[in-house]
């Protein structure tokens, strides 16, 4: 606020954990839709599609509190049983790798919720893109574990000291700059803007090809 004195006593990493676990989601979605290598507009279409009908399908469990939404999700219903229709029909649609077993019973029904990821989920999305599976793990499990631990977060903002909240949003920030050379890096492959722009951008060239390396080539460290 302009001309008001204000003395920030914290970071707040907890939502910059909350913030990089979604960039990081949405990362490794929109490698397996659009830029998976060796992917065709075929699949690149299937699986747009399936993630359509499985947001449509999770939002058909909300309950409507006014008649605008009533008629919206009725809408939705029949955009679903048609994108469903058109799922099932595709010579993609028993492939593992695009729809899980589960999403394949699912969609058969025309009844029910399913997710859109194929078996194994954001892992087998994160292997796909090219990360080294304990590098996943050990990033996922980190930044999930700060978003799930209700008490245990509200006493770390309580307790912290400065030093160690500032740790913690460093860390989280290391890891959204992977996420984002990553995402530069996939994109520049089907963007040919992003490509020439790359093309001379030494010094970003660069920061993407090193923590390519971290994701794709990590060891975990052992303390004893």
């Amino acid at each position: 606020v302009p001309g008001v004195a204000i003395e920030i006593n914290f970071i707040d990493h907890v939502s910059i954990f909350n913030v990089v676990r979604s960039a990081l989601e949405t990362y490794l979605s929109l490698n397996h839709i659009l830029t998976t290598p060796g992917i065709t507009d075929e699949i690149r279409s299937f699986r747009r599609t399936l993630w359509h009908a499985s947001s449509l399908s999770n939002r058909q469990r909300l309950t409507p509190l006014t008649p605008l939404m009533q008629s919206q999700l009725a809408r939705e219903a029949v955009d679903l049983t048609n994108m469903c229709s058109d799922l099932s029909r595709s010579p993609l649609f028993l492939l593992t790798e695009h729809v899980s077993g589960v999403a394949q019973r699912v969609i058969s029904r025309g009844v029910g919720r399913f997710d859109w990821k194929p078996d194994g989920g954001w892992r087998t999305l994160a292997v796909e893109a090219g990360w080294n599976v304990n590098y996943y793990e050990d990033v996922y499990n980190h930044l999930s574990a700060v978003s799930h631990s209700d008490a245990t977060v509200s006493w770390q903002l309580a307790q912290s000291s400065r030093e160690m909240q500032l740790g913690q949003a460093s860390l989280a920030v290391d890891i959204l700059n992977v996420v984002l050379s990553l995402f530069l890096r996939d994109f520049s492959q089907i963007l040919p803007a992003s490509s020439t722009w790359l093309s001379v951008q030494p010094d970003v060239k660069m920061i993407i090809d090193v923590n390519s390396h971290i994701a794709t080539n990590y060891i975990p460290s052992v303390i004893s």
